[in-house]
């Protein structure tokens, strides 16, 4: 048996191999160790998934069986003829269209999350006045306004902003953040609707005086199923789409939405779009 040493010594030879298989050794190892934390991390998150989940089922259900107790309840009472007074029944019937449309909304959505996680959500996007479509989704927040004690403002461009956006789907993106405006308004409830421009775009914002979004929480805002981890909103109840879907929207207009809050001051969310040019 021949054993080419190339000059080298046997002993020298040994401690070459040894080394080699030691690096092998290292190196299997560290791969162990990275492919360990990398299924730690995946099963983490899938751990976190399926918790986002099972809260987004919790308050979706809670949110959904608080507007039908109240139809329930006031549609009953209606029926059994217990109301005399004809300004009682006009609440009733208020509140009772108040509550569906909020109904409605919810379900909306959903449906429409549902969607666009399928890649099935289209928009047709027409010549809109912003001004007006702003002012049309504003007033049908008047009785909301009212029931919730919020103090709220509208203040229009002083020229006409047409913008080509789905009418429909920029009044759920901005019905959306009036709802949080209102959920998360604190004890002092305040909102204010400003459309501006700056000559290439049309802006909107949303601007409120509630409890404010933590600076590090502010990138994940628009994540799906994410909701703020903090005590002010352990009592308040969503579903964690809201803002999601107001960025869906926004990104498929080729627009955006920017958000900027200091906490226990409030919030101002802009809702950006290109203006059509005449």
């Amino acid at each position: 048996l021949n054993i080419q040493s190339n000059g080298k010594s046997y002993s020298e030879l040994i401690r070459n191999r040894s080394k080699t298989n030691l690096y092998i050794l290292l190196s299997a190892f560290f791969i162990m160790i990275i492919g360990t934390l990398i299924i730690i991390r995946n099963i983490q998150n899938t751990v976190k998934v399926a918790q986002l989940k099972s809260d987004f089922v919790r308050n979706v259900s809670h949110e959904i069986r608080t507007p039908l107790s109240l139809i329930k309840l006031y549609s009953e009472t209606l029926m059994l003829g217990r109301l005399r007074s004809e300004e009682k029944k006009q609440h009733y019937y208020k509140v009772i269209h108040s509550e569906s449309g909020r109904l409605t909304y919810l379900v909306n959505s959903i449906l429409d999350f549902s969607k666009i996680e399928a890649n099935r959500k289209t928009y047709e996007p027409e010549k809109t006045a912003l001004n007006r479509l702003v002012e049309q989704v504003y007033a049908n927040y008047n009785h909301t306004f009212k029931e919730q004690g919020v103090a709220h403002e509208l203040v229009l461009a002083p020229e006409k902003l047409d913008v080509m956006i789905d009418p429909q789907a920029f009044s759920e993106a901005l019905s959306n953040l009036i709802e949080n405006a209102i959920k998360y308004g604190g004890e002092n409830k305040y909102l204010m609707l400003k459309v501006r421009s700056d000559k290439r775009f049309a802006l909107l914002d949303v601007i409120d005086h509630g409890i404010g979004i933590p600076l590090y929480e502010q990138k994940h805002i628009f994540n799906n199923f994410y909701r703020i981890e903090a005590a002010l909103t352990q009592n308040t109840r969503g579903t964690g789409l809201g803002l999601s879907l107001v960025k869906h929207i926004m990104d498929a207009h080729e627009g955006e939405v920017q958000v900027h809050s200091i906490m226990g001051k409030g919030s101002t969310f802009t809702l950006k779009l290109p203006l059509l040019q005449v």
